[in-house]
């Protein structure tokens, strides 16, 4: 048997197994609480990571062990983005980054009473990661506890001698406590993630299908520039492609938001130097498309057709070259299209299913 003095009058009996260490090891641990024991800390399994990584997750992970080497005081990091853009795997990156350097890493996924006590008592630098933190620690109160509120002075790390690393991740910062966002002496980094861009989706695809499948890659890359793309929606087209569906016969079956055309401001001109301006809902994804042209006083000039599948639209802004425009002529006068400009007005209409017409099904 070994026996643990706690105190002068106090000692507690344990198997030879018992180890006393002056350190924890640098390894993966989740906080645990059980009402006879208390506080504790369990072996978790490593936070390996098994695919590529893509986008700039390595770029930002390398700058913010940078920082946290120069930092003389706790540093407090969110990551913030829609869910399935990766911000777990930032999060995973720092920690295994962490633990290279010989720091233990703490995951805690709920609030409990008195765990600030408890964490305040690790004296070494560690990591301490908070994944999905406004679902998990919701701001309101439980009796008399408001969890955010009661993590500040642990993020403040006023009650350790050597300095942490908070990470938390979440999907939407308005469930954040006023005091975490827009505080840079507390959280230094905000990191905000977005959709994976057109070249990191090529790149993701293409590594998962291979190059044989690049005319259904493209459709969806197409598709991501007005629809955004999570790595959970690529891995689901991915999936769909290997069953050998095409984008038509399969898009509106996965769980994607998609039922929505986008509004643009259209302004062009004619060869007779006649100046047009509209607001029309598009759909650039399939083989046809039409706006309805007015002068800038309403007064109606014709219809002009072009097929988007010719175009450039992977820009913010899109232009279409006259020769790619058919114009009827409302006056009859054998007029043509100079060119027509197309930029989003950052509205939406809803319609049902109208982006599945990227490959021109009607």
């Amino acid at each position: 048997m070994k026996v643990l003095k706690v105190n002068e009058d106090t000692y507690r009996i344990f198997k030879d197994s018992l180890t006393i260490q002056s350190k924890l090891d640098p390894q993966v641990y989740t906080l645990n609480f059980d009402e006879m024991t208390g506080f504790s800390l369990e072996r978790h399994a490593p936070l390996d990571i098994k695919e590529k990584i893509y986008g700039s997750h390595k770029e930002k992970v390398a700058e913010l062990m940078k920082a946290y080497d120069e930092f003389d005081r706790p540093m407090g990091i969110i990551f913030s983005g829609k869910k399935g853009i990766g911000k777990s795997i930032g999060g995973r990156m720092l920690a295994n980054k962490m633990i290279e350097l010989g720091h233990p890493v703490i995951l805690i996924d709920e609030y409990i009473p008195g765990m600030i006590d408890f964490i305040e008592t690790i004296d070494q630098e560690c990591m301490l990661f908070f994944d999905e933190f406004e679902k998990n620690f919701r701001d309101r109160k439980k009796g008399d506890v408001s969890p955010q509120a009661e993590l500040l002075s642990l993020f403040d790390g006023t009650g350790s001698g050597h300095k942490k690393m908070f990470v938390i991740t979440c999907n939407d910062t308005r469930d954040l406590n006023e005091f975490i966002t827009n505080r840079p002496g507390r959280f230094h980094y905000h990191i905000r993630w977005t959709a994976p861009s057109k070249d990191e989706i090529e790149e993701y695809l293409t590594d998962k299908l291979g190059e044989e499948y690049a005319a259904e890659i493209a459709k969806i890359v197409r598709f991501s520039v007005r629809v955004p793309m999570n790595y959970d929606s690529l891995r689901a087209v991915a999936f769909e492609i290997k069953m050998g569906r095409k984008f038509e016969d399969y898009i509106d079956d996965i769980n994607i938001d998609k039922d929505y055309a986008i509004v643009y401001e259209v302004m062009g001109e004619l060869n007779d130097g006649t100046g047009t301006k509209d607001i029309a809902a598009l759909d650039l994804y399939g083989e046809r498309a039409e706006v309805r042209l007015h002068q800038e006083d309403g007064w109606y000039l014709g219809t002009a057709c072009f097929n988007p599948l010719e175009v450039d639209i992977t820009g913010e802004e899109v232009t279409i070259p006259g020769d790619k425009i058919k114009f009827y002529d409302d006056d009859d006068k054998g007029r043509s299209v100079n060119y027509l400009k197309i930029v989003p007005e950052n509205k939406m209409l809803k319609r049902k299913a109208v982006l599945s017409s990227i490959v021109g099904v009607v």
